[in-house]
């Protein structure tokens, strides 16, 4: 099958033959032949003037917009979609006038370079994110096109991932490692003592590999305590982003190319392997395993955009005696603070002469809610290098967990 990222080229603007993406044979074919014909595309409006628009309809032009078949022709894709009317309408106005043959006022007009520039602009508003860019390139061809979206994270994951899919194999079983990735397949298999799990397909930018989701069990007090499967298991779904922390095992890939599935969860109970249920052959005894393959035994996952609240223990302001805040800088940080009203500790340290330093620990009221946001608009207040986050350390997320399985 074609990668979904391939695209082919037709003139300025990049199509892809997939009704998925909404952009069919005729369409595409239609496409083809305008600029075979008449030369490349210029823009949107081009398009829309030189094209048949019961064939290259909005529907059309929209999905080739949002997964950024455009983006030769201009990068704002929120812009071009705001055009999109626009640019239709015209379109038609100049279909009307050249199959009617006659001269019309707005073709008078349009033969002014400075009316045509600013009949066929686009607006000055700003871009969709890149995390909307990603999905919609997803819903519409069913992959990231832009790039990764674990890449939106980056700067977390290098002060928290420990490891990345291309490294695991490398990995001794038993490693406890904090891996960023984003969920592309859930299975939920049942045990046979009743109990559920789940196992998940992740990937990053470097490869994929299996997690595992465990289900809870009687503690010693015979109390059921939750699982990784009961505590995370319905945030992992497709497309979830998230940093998890687990164990690494391994098991065998077998000859005819699919993993031998585990055979016992966490308490050694015997799991039925959902392929076999679904009437596909178990593999053979008697093969042989060809190579050792990763699988995460998940202890604790925490969704992308809440680990620096989740992971931040501490936030210290650091400041000089000879260069205190004044007033107004003050109240907008008691303001910060009030807004972003959370359980992580502040400290103030005010360095003094002779390299004397003061520790102020805020009380309580002034805790705050650690994430990126309120980290950022702090050091747009203090000063970025007056402002240190101390975070904790992801494994120990995981460690009570880790700890209960030894």
């Amino acid at each position: 099958a074609r990668d979904p990222r391939q695209r082919c080229f037709a003139g300025g603007v990049n199509i892809r033959k997939n009704e998925h993406v909404g952009i069919g044979e005729g369409a595409t074919a239609q496409l083809m032949q305008v600029r075979a014909a008449g030369g490349l595309f210029t823009s949107l409006y081009d398009l829309c003037e030189r094209t048949d628009a019961r064939t290259i309809n909005k529907r059309v032009v929209e999905a080739a917009i949002k997964v950024g078949a455009f983006d030769t022709l201009h990068l704002n894709r929120r812009a071009l979609h705001e055009a999109m009317d626009k640019a239709f309408d015209r379109g038609q106005r100049v279909a009307r006038t050249k199959s009617q043959k006659q001269q019309t006022l707005f073709a008078t007009f349009d033969e002014d370079e400075n009316f045509k520039a600013e009949t066929q602009g686009y607006g000055d508003i700003p871009d969709w994110d890149m995390a909307e860019r990603l999905r919609f390139e997803k819903e519409l061809t069913g992959y990231w096109m832009s790039m990764h979206p674990v890449g939106l994270y980056a700067e977390l994951i290098a002060q928290h991932a420990t490891v990345c899919a291309s490294e695991l194999p490398q990995r001794s079983k038993g490693d406890q490692v904090a891996i960023a990735a984003v969920v592309v397949g859930k299975r939920v298999v049942k045990t046979k003592t009743g109990r559920f799990m789940a196992i998940l397909q992740l990937e990053d930018a470097s490869g994929t590999f299996e997690a595992v989701l465990f289900p809870g069990r009687p503690n010693r007090k015979g109390q059921f305590e939750p699982g990784p499967f009961e505590k995370f298991g319905s945030e992992c779904e497709d497309d979830l982003v998230a940093l998890f922390i687990g164990t690494i095992e391994f098991r065998e890939q077998r000859r005819q190319n699919r993993p031998a599935m585990e055979t016992n969860d966490e308490d050694g109970a015997e799991v039925t392997d959902p392929l076999a249920e679904e009437g596909e052959p178990a593999a053979a005894a008697h093969e042989e395993p060809v190579v050792r393959m990763p699988s995460l035994q998940v202890a604790a996952m925490v969704p992308m955009p809440l680990v620096a609240e989740r992971l931040t223990r501490d936030i210290t302001v650091a400041l000089s005696a000879d260069a205190l805040p004044s007033p107004d800088l003050i109240a907008q940080i008691e303001a910060l603070f009030k807004e972003y009203d959370g359980d992580c500790p502040v400290t103030v340290q005010v360095h003094l002469p002779e390299g004397v330093a003061l520790t102020l620990n805020l009380g309580n009221q002034w805790k705050v809610r650690a994430n990126g946001s309120l980290v950022a608009a702090l050091q747009r207040i203090c000063g970025a290098e007056r402002v240190i986050v101390h975070a904790e350390d992801a494994l120990s997320l995981g460690r009570q967990q880790f700890n209960r399985a030894g």
